[in-house]
């Protein structure tokens, strides 16, 4: 069977994992005990910053994911239209395929800011992915899952 030449595919953005009012009111008091530790020892620059950043948290933990279209060709890999050339942007690639809780697809870039790029699998077949990959980038077979996406996932944010 001769090799395809590009993978396309739709996915969320991230993964989503539905809270439940559980998951809110213990998140609420953990947030309540942080925030009340900063008032009782009046250090109200990490006030402040707790209440910023829990803010944003619980906007974020509301927001559902946009679909986004992926394609992967012989240029590289192009996010709902925005490429990412192999030659000078993507450095080196992993699998982490765990299903059901994890199909990811993960690049190293050279971009400052947005270093790790990872992307949901869906149902695309991770052993043909990989073998196309390879053509264009090296794979980073000793690459685990940051200790920051491990906790996030096990709090289902």
């Amino acid at each position: 069977m001769p090799q395809k030449t590009n993978y396309s595919w739709k996915a969320p953005e991230y993964a989503f994992y539905p809270k439940s009012v559980r998951w809110y009111l213990v998140a609420g008091l953990v947030a309540i005990i942080a925030v009340g530790f900063a008032l009782f020892s009046k250090d109200y620059f990490m006030f402040v910053t707790l209440a910023v950043l829990l803010g944003i948290g619980y906007f974020l933990s509301r927001r559902k994911p946009k679909t986004i279209t992926i394609t992967l060709d012989e240029r590289g890999l192009a996010i709902s239209g925005v490429l990412y050339p192999y030659e000078t942007v993507l450095k080196k690639f992993w699998i982490h395929y765990h299903p059901p809780m994890m199909k990811t697809l993960n690049f190293e870039s050279s971009n400052y800011l947005n270093r790790d790029i990872t992307i949901e699998l869906e149902d695309e077949d991770p052993v043909e992915i990989r073998k196309f990959l390879l053509q264009n980038l090296e794979e980073d077979l000793e690459k685990e899952e940051s200790y920051l996406d491990k906790l996030l996932r096990a709090m289902k944010f």
